[in-house]
């Protein structure tokens, strides 16, 4: 049986997959492409053996995921991967709905 292996599609996580594509390890595992909740929970649903867990994902399921050690898509300044855009000045927001990703559980 291949190890099944979460894929998030994203450019920062490209680090992640390059080591098995180089070594040519792509053929011992399955990888499955979705966006971060939905792997988290097909890996905590018993679907994946390895995937990527957004922190807030991990520290909500600790008791039930084994993090690896020293891998980590993480940033020590400034990310910005997360935009407000508005077609009115933000002053204006207050009390106002704003839409979010249902992609990320850190967005």
């Amino acid at each position: 049986m291949k190890t099944r292996i979460g894929h998030i599609q994203f450019l920062n996580s490209l680090p992640l997959y390059h080591l098995p594509v180089k070594e040519e390890v792509v053929l011992e595992i399955d990888l499955f492409k979705d966006n971060p909740r939905q792997l988290c929970q097909k890996l905590l649903d018993g679907q994946l053996d390895i995937s990527p867990v957004s922190a807030i994902e991990y520290a909500r399921h600790a008791d039930e995921l084994l993090l690896l050690p020293d891998l980590t898509i993480s940033s020590g300044g400034k990310v910005m991967s997360i935009l407000l855009i508005s077609k009115v000045p933000i002053e204006q927001l207050d009390g106002q709905s704003v839409a979010l990703t249902n992609t990320s559980a850190i967005s």
